[in-house]
């Protein structure tokens, strides 16, 4: 007997199977999970705490039920057999996981839009903002920037969050038609210029500035990823991709 349980898991969810086996594997998790093997009168077999992909339990006893639970969002498959049956993977084989595809799954991954329309004597600013007690933290992994006349573009973070909230309409999950996370996308402009700089660059009117960082970027609660123009008096307008962390 084989059989393969997957699906996605909310932050936090518990799900509970009614599945004879003596053998479970963990195939595929992005995040650490929790899973406990049960007799059909509940008593427990095996817990397998913080467990990962490639992780297995092998009771002495036939378990009837499976309880998975995930802290994070995500999308889990777990292998469960009887005595005879096994996966066919050796511990040096590596399996690439396709991560994105599984958060997007998940519906954990977002991308936004936003532009800052001139306004004299002031310096626009587009904000991805992580508000405070979201109890997220946000990973971003692109962004990129472009103005309506020359100008110079700069990225940095802040404390304080703009004005003006784009989020209802210019933020999207990419699980089409799923709802928004945490996550706000916040315009504004002031006379002020940041003096912080962790990339920037001059560009042509109409010309688009992306950034792909090596690594990711961490927006913690209460903190926002700023692009700003160093330029007064011009549109500016940025885009973000990212995805949502809950905080344990």
């Amino acid at each position: 007997m084989i059989e393969i349980i997957s699906g996605i898991w909310a932050a936090g969810e518990v799900k509970t199977f009614m599945v004879n086996g003596e053998y479970l594997e963990v195939l595929d998790a992005q995040y650490p999970i929790d899973i406990m093997l049960m007799d059909k009168a509940g008593s427990q077999l095996s817990i397998m705490k913080q467990s990962e992909a490639s992780f297995f339990s092998r009771p002495k006893e036939g378990y009837q039920t499976i309880q998975i639970t995930s802290a994070q969002a995500q999308f889990i498959r777990v292998f469960c057999g009887s005595g005879d049956a096994g996966t066919r993977r050796i511990s040096s084989t590596v399996q690439v996981v396709d991560g994105e595809r599984a958060r997007t799954n998940a519906g954990v991954m977002f991308a936004a839009s936003g532009t800052q329309a001139a306004v004299a004597a002031q310096a626009g600013r587009i904000e991805l903002w992580n508000p405070v007690g979201s109890g997220k933290r946000l990973v971003v992994g692109a962004l990129s920037m472009s103005a309506a006349a020359g100008a110079t573009l700069n990225v940095c973070y802040s404390t304080v969050a703009e004005a003006t909230d784009l989020t209802a309409n210019f933020v999207l999950n990419k699980l089409l038609a799923q709802p928004v996370g945490a996550a706000k996308l916040l315009t504004g402009s002031n006379a002020a210029i940041f003096t912080q700089s962790m990339f920037g660059s001059a560009v042509a009117a109409s010309q688009l500035l992306p950034w792909t960082p090596k690594g990711v970027i961490v927006i913690n609660p209460g903190i926002g990823l700023m692009v700003f123009s160093g330029t007064l008096n011009v549109t500016i307008s940025a885009n973000f991709e990212w995805f949502e962390e809950t905080i344990a």
